[in-house]
């Protein structure tokens, strides 16, 4: 059995991740930033076959993280993923970049192509409508896990990015641009993963935006696309998902 360390932020992203590659056959190991998973190499003996690592985390990230993982696990396959395309020098270090969302397949094609000698960079296609919910991204979802996992798991997230738009709100009135930037990213990297199409180009937005004028009237477009999806999920997920009726 091949064995995967996957290192990510985002503790949703870990669970969906490991739920993916475990459907696949790996043996998925996690840790919650770069920094931990160094430190568990340095302490472990066991290398992991590849190495699956987010490019945005707070802590050594990035081009910094792949080099100390290379040092440390010299054999290892180094795999970055992000919800946005990195530029050419932010990949240097790694052997193949993913663009959020994937699954467990796109993952072992990648590691194919490498093998192979094929370039390595795998990507899903663009879309040119946005929808509440991308039936293309959760249909393997719902292959892979039981419906009621699967509607924790939104249940989960769609709480999660609630209380990232309240951080928001805050930064927003604090004026704080990096950290309104910070929380729009961390919302559009576990939205595209689960197909929350409209919810995530509204966190492409306000990432790449910033603080602006139109900065309050995204934040409750936002909370409109996330009610739509609760409501979309209770239709589909009728005994596994729940909304919350919080209003940031």
């Amino acid at each position: 059995m091949r064995s995967v360390l996957l290192i990510d932020d985002d503790a949703m992203s870990r669970d969906l991740f490991s739920v993916l590659l475990e459907g696949e056959g790996y043996a998925v190991r996690t840790c919650e930033n770069g920094d931990a998973a160094l430190a568990a190499l340095r302490t472990g003996k066991s290398r992991p076959d590849a190495i699956l690592s987010d490019m945005q985390m707070s802590g050594t990230t990035g081009t910094a993280l792949a080099e100390a993982l290379r040092a440390l696990c010299p054999r290892s396959v180094i795999i970055g993923m992000s919800a946005s395309k990195p530029s050419g020098g932010q990949l240097k270090g790694f052997d193949a970049f993913l663009l959020k969302p994937f699954d467990g397949a796109q993952f072992t094609k990648a590691l194919g192509s490498l093998n192979s000698g094929t370039p390595a960079e795998t990507a899903p296609a663009g879309k040119s409508q946005v929808s509440d919910l991308d039936e293309a991204v959760v249909a393997p979802l719902a292959a892979a896990m039981p419906s009621g996992q699967l509607g924790a798991l939104y249940a989960l997230s769609l709480s999660d990015t609630r209380k990232r738009v309240a951080a928001m709100r805050q930064s927003l009135a604090a004026g704080n641009d990096d950290a309104f930037r910070g929380e729009a990213h961390a919302i559009k990297g576990g939205a595209v993963m689960l197909g929350a199409s409209a919810v995530a180009e509204l966190a492409r937005q306000m990432e790449e935006a910033g603080i602006s004028a139109d900065a309050p009237g995204l934040l409750d477009d936002l909370i409109a696309a996330i009610t739509r999806l609760e409501g979309i999920l209770l239709l589909t997920l009728p005994r596994h998902t729940t909304s919350s009726t919080e209003t940031p």
